[in-house]
């Protein structure tokens, strides 16, 4: 995030574009939806040098990353436990 936020800051549209399409890329792998599409959308908004819109994206997409981030940490935490090969 902190590449796009870079880019954001410095109104860099290409640059943005480029790292809001790998995040998109990495959100997908990990079949993140909501967070995928809001990759998909900043994407979009760099590319319209829509900097006002993409502003309101990066705030969601923090949001959501972070949720994907707990998610990612209770599936962690609840297969810890199961044994080798199985994920409980």
């Amino acid at each position: 995030m902190s590449a796009i936020e870079a880019a954001l800051a410095g109104c860099d549209g290409p640059s943005l574009q480029r790292e809001a399409h790998k995040l998109m890329g990495s959100l997908g792998t990990m079949a993140a939806e909501p967070a995928r599409q809001l990759a998909s959308d900043l994407e979009a908004a760099a590319t319209s040098e829509d900097y006002d819109r993409a502003r309101q994206i990066v705030d969601e997409l923090v949001q959501e990353l972070d949720r994907v981030t707990r998610a990612l940490e209770a599936i962690a935490r609840d297969s810890q436990g199961a044994p080798s090969g199985e994920i409980s």
